[in-house]
């Protein structure tokens, strides 16, 4: 479900109200939302005073429904958009696995000189057991953010899992996937 707050809500309180309900808030066109998940089909009383409009999904895919939002909507990564009415697209390249300077330097030189605007690398590779990754975690974020001031590139990687996230958003652009493993107990 998406909640929709009244403008009279302040983003502390929104941010409080999101922590109380088991939601996450973002802020979208000037407009204060409370994201909870698909499951939510009515909303909360604690949350009634407080909300706009709501909408109801039957998944997980609530962001980027058109029945929330129906415009075409463009991307902004880094220095490139996409989408919307821009007609670009956008090549990605780069290795699987950041695993040493020299192989992400010869990426980076190779996707400049093809005249691509995007450097991917994975730092945080998931491998079969879910406390195990490939790549070289921070240290690779710090070679992909290098590279994208000496060359001048978007960087774009994924995270193992939520852990990740706050050192990604420090040294990358876009973040494309959070990564899980479901672990039998």
């Amino acid at each position: 479900m998406i909640i929709q707050l009244k403008n009279s809500i302040s983003l502390e309180q929104a941010n409080k109200l999101a922590s109380e309900n088991q939601s996450f808030c973002i802020q979208m066109d000037g407009k204060t939302l409370l994201i909870t998940g698909s499951g939510v089909k009515n909303v909360p009383d604690s949350l009634e005073g407080s909300t706009d409009q709501f909408w109801v999904f039957p998944n997980d895919m609530q962001l980027s429904s058109k029945a929330f939002n129906s415009r075409k909507r463009e991307v902004k990564l880094a220095n490139v958009s996409i989408g919307g009415e821009t007609k670009n697209t956008i090549l990605i390249g780069g290795p699987c696995s950041v695993e040493s300077e020299e192989q992400i330097r010869s990426s980076a030189e190779l996707i400049k000189g093809l005249g691509l605007t995007t450097l991917r690398g994975g730092c945080y590779k998931p491998r079969t057991s879910p406390y195990s990754f490939q790549g070289m975690g921070l240290d690779g974020l710090k070679l992909l953010a290098k590279m994208r001031e000496e060359y001048g590139l978007n960087v774009i990687t994924e995270a193992r899992d939520a852990t990740h996230i706050d050192e990604i958003i420090e040294y990358t652009d876009v973040m494309i996937k959070v990564f899980y493993v479901l672990v039998p107990k």
